[in-house]
């Protein structure tokens, strides 16, 4: 769902999150897609873009149990991850935006515990920007 998603110019000095909730009934159909966050346009486009490109591609009960959809929890993280932000003008407010995306991590990771009786849902991992910088050699590795 990640794949091909723009990355912003300013990618480094900046801090985005988005939440992508989408439910797909039995016949593998993406029946609503919402979506929360403050990402930019073209990634959020993209991103629901490449869900709704996933229709037909799940394994869900058939229409005779109890489970007629599932729901689908998708975070987005629009960042240079632990990339240094240091020499951004806007560094003291990264540093403490960070914070608050480790927090965010950890609820949307620990839905599981807070709705264990609700079978119906999936939460993904959280996904960011870190295999497409990685592909577009943007990222540099030290060797050990």
């Amino acid at each position: 769902m990640a794949e091909n998603v723009p990355i912003p110019d300013d990618i480094l000095c900046r801090r985005n999150i988005g939440i992508f909730v989408f439910k797909v009934n039995n016949k593998s159909e993406i029946e609503e897609l919402i979506y929360n966050g403050d990402l930019d346009t073209l990634v959020e486009q993209k991103i629901k873009q490449n869900i709704r490109e996933t229709t037909h591609m799940y394994n869900l009960p058939s229409s005779q149990t109890s489970d007629q959809f599932h729901w689908f929890v998708f975070p987005f993280s629009s960042d240079g991850g632990m990339l240094d932000y240091t020499s951004c003008s806007n560094a003291e407010k990264l540093k403490i935006e960070l914070h608050y995306d480790f927090k965010l991590y950890f609820l949307t990771q620990n839905l599981r515990k807070i709705l264990p009786e609700f079978k119906s849902l999936t939460i993904l991992q959280v996904m960011g920007h870190f295999s497409e910088m990685s592909k577009k050699g943007m990222l540099k590795y030290d060797k050990m």
